[in-house]
């Protein structure tokens, strides 16, 4: 078991009446509800002797992802500072009150910027050691690499703990920390960590075999009443702070104990500020901070034993591309450690990264937004390369990838201000690098056609946090969905090379290693047979796909089109078929259809103009909203053909021919 780390003290700050962060630091969060109440306070009861109020801060960061660059516009102006942000906020705070603790609420590492992901994360552990990070939880991205990796490769370079009070089988994280304040009689702050229980559906299951994750919620009371029960010899605390790796929509879900006394979420990427009411009624903070460093969340509380009580001062978000309150911006009060860190760690990244690997003809781009439930041009290219590395090692019929493990787009814009080799069309390996930074590797599993069918009907997982997230496919597979169907009814027929698949024929799908192993909850894929692992890395396929192929074109065809008829196809009576899914979010960049037809028995029975405006939430039933690719809408009323039959072939067709499909 790794030993706990000595507690950190800071210096008193005496009785100094201390400006409210609120105006010291006028960059206020990018919030979706108004801050708490500043003057709101909660009875506690005193732990050690009576001693004299004490004033700290909490400075907290989430899903920071190796966010080592500030990201700037078009124009220039920085939107996110990044870790030189954080840095500078970090130091404003701590010039107004040395009894500011900086914690982190998981997925500092995985899934990171390029500057620090080719560099395995070891930049951002060493940023987060000298911004002295005293405490984080684990998120879901800290198991990317699997809990050897974690284990044995990042805990040892991290001078903080992660946290794990909800896992089961890694007895090495610790459930909680408890950091001594300096003033007010040693008045203790305890952070109870917690993560996602969709942590097995979110990291390569193999990675984590043997890991239990259990209810958020349970695991933060467990521990706050072990931490408030005055038995010393068990751990005790004054104040408990909930770190939570979990979505602050979840986590406001939860009935606290009367002894958590403030909440910190994560794992959404969404700033918030808002409470969440515990077991006694009483109302207390929950804060979210912006992804990549984005915001930093902070909290000012007054703890005062002697009153017995606990006031939050201050509860917001403070915007990393701010200033302080003289003018300074947050970027330019980075540490010169911290400065030293970034700029060695960019040159390393930069040099790996200038190498041209291939290149496109045009862009390969994602959803807009991001959204996981949209087909797009990238995931499809990618699940290609899926194909085609299978096919090197096995043999394959289609691939796949997953809409999560796409984190850039490839664009055909070059920018030779930094590499003089990054022209138009070039792809470098920074790039390539940027786009697939997980390190999957690569393989294969045979499926029945019947097990093909339920592989995309898990697409929709209604319920989930995400409940739709669509499948890039390999340009040979094709299939047709009504929507308004429940789930697992919703695939109406799938294409192979053209052909219908057969349910009891044999497919072999090529996929990375966290759907093989039935990531993103694609669970058929665990029940497939001949499962081989190649050990070549997502990336290295793309390189050497590059290396064959020498460039890639993107491909606008759509793989999966929606289609609601109002009625049964009978002749002579009239029906309105409801069609969808006939053009890539990305409409301001890629093709879209003006118009569609539709054919039965090679007869045209209707025409309609297309609705390209982005649809990104669709409402299945009642109950259920699934993020569904319904970009590209038409509406077609026709007089069903004398002759029509059951068997009759039906045909949806655009006028840029980009979908076409006959079922």
């Amino acid at each position: 078991m790794r030993p706990t780390r000595p507690l950190r003290s800071v210096a008193a700050i005496g009785a100094l009446a201390l400006m409210s962060v609120a105006a010291a630091v006028p960059a206020v969060a990018k919030n979706d509800s108004a801050p708490s109440d500043t003057s709101s306070s909660v009875a506690k009861r005193p732990v050690g002797p009576p001693g004299q109020a004490v004033t700290f801060d909490i400075a907290s960061i989430t899903d920071f992802h190796g966010q080592l660059v500030p990201v700037k516009n078009s124009s220039g102006v920085v939107t996110n500072g990044g870790v030189l942000g954080v840095s500078g906020v970090l130091e404003t705070l701590r010039a107004q009150n040395r009894n500011t603790i900086f914690v982190a609420n998981g997925d500092s590492i995985g899934g990171s910027a390029f500057e620090s992901a080719v560099l395995e994360d070891v930049p951002t552990i060493e940023l987060l050691n000298a911004m002295d990070l005293v405490v984080s939880n684990t998120g879901n991205h800290e198991f990317d690499k699997g809990w050897l990796d974690l284990r044995d490769r990042v805990l040892p370079l991290a001078d903080f703990d992660y946290l794990g009070a909800n896992i089961s089988g890694t007895p090495e994280l610790p459930p909680y920390m408890i950091h001594r304040l300096t003033g007010g009689a040693g008045v203790t702050v305890a952070f109870i960590g917690t993560l996602t229980p969709e942590l097995p559906s979110l990291v390569s299951p193999g990675g984590i075999e043997g890991i239990t994750v259990g209810d958020p919620c349970t695991a933060t009371n467990m521990y706050a009443d072990r931490l408030s029960d005055g038995r010393v010899n068990n751990g005790e605390a004054d104040i408990v702070i909930a770190l939570s790796h979990y979505g602050h929509a979840d986590l406001a879900q939860c009935t606290f104990s009367a002894n958590v006394d403030a909440a910190l979420s994560g794992h959404t990427h969404d700033p918030i500020v808002t409470s969440v009411m515990r077991a006694d009624g009483v109302d207390i903070p929950l804060v979210e901070g912006q992804n990549a460093g984005g915001t930093v969340a902070h909290l000012r509380l007054t703890y005062d034993r002697k009153a017995d009580t606990l006031a939050y001062d201050v509860v917001e978000n403070i915007e990393t591309e701010g200033v302080d309150a003289a003018g300074v911006p947050f970027v330019e009060k980075a540490t010169p450690e911290v400065l030293a860190i970034q700029e060695a760690a960019l040159a390393a990244a930069a040099e790996a990264g200038k190498a041209v690997v291939g290149s496109i003809s045009n862009d390969l781009l994602r959803p807009v937004g991001g959204t996981r439930g949209h087909e797009s041009s990238i995931g499809d290219f990618l699940a290609g390369v899926a194909l085609w590395q299978g096919d090197q090692i096995t043999g394959a019929d289609f691939g796949i990838i997953n809409p999560g493990g796409i984190r850039a787009d490839l664009v055909y814009a070059g920018d030779t201000s930094t590499n003089p080799l990054n022209v138009d069309g070039a792809v470098t390996y920074a790039e390539a690098f940027t786009v697939q930074p997980f390190g999957n590797t690569m393989g294969t599993v045979d499926l029945t056609g019947a097990q093909v069918d339920t592989l995309l009907e898990q697409q929709w997982q209604d319920g989930a946090s995400r409940p739709m997230l669509r499948l890039g496919l390999s340009a040979n597979v094709s299939y047709v969905f009504d929507p308004t169907r429940p789930q697992y009814d919703r695939v109406m027929e799938i294409f192979i090379d053209g052909v219908p698949i057969d349910p009891a024929a044999t497919y072999t799908v090529a996929a990375n290693s966290f759907l093989l192993e039935g990531g993103d909850d694609f669970t058929v894929l665990t029940e497939g047979a001949n499962s081989v692992d190649t050990g070549i890395i997502d990336l290295q396929s793309l390189l050497d796909y590059f290396k064959a192929m020498g460039s890639a074109d993107p491909d606008y065809v759509q793989h999966s089109v929606g289609l609601a008829l109002s009625a049964p196809l009978v002749p002579g009576t009239t029906v309105t078929a409801s069609i969808s899914s006939l053009a890539l979010t990305n409409v301001a960049e890629e093709p879209m259809p003006a118009t569609v037809q539709l054919l039965i028995d090679g007869a045209l029975v209707g025409e309609a103009a297309v609705d390209n405006e982005v649809d990104t939430e669709t409402a299945i039933d009642a109950d259920v909203r699934s993020l569904v690719d319904m970009t590209g809408q038409a509406t077609i009323t026709f007089v069903v053909p004398a002759g029509v039959t059951a068997d009759s072939p039906i045909t949806i067709v655009t006028n840029d021919g980009y979908t076409n499909i006959t079922f």
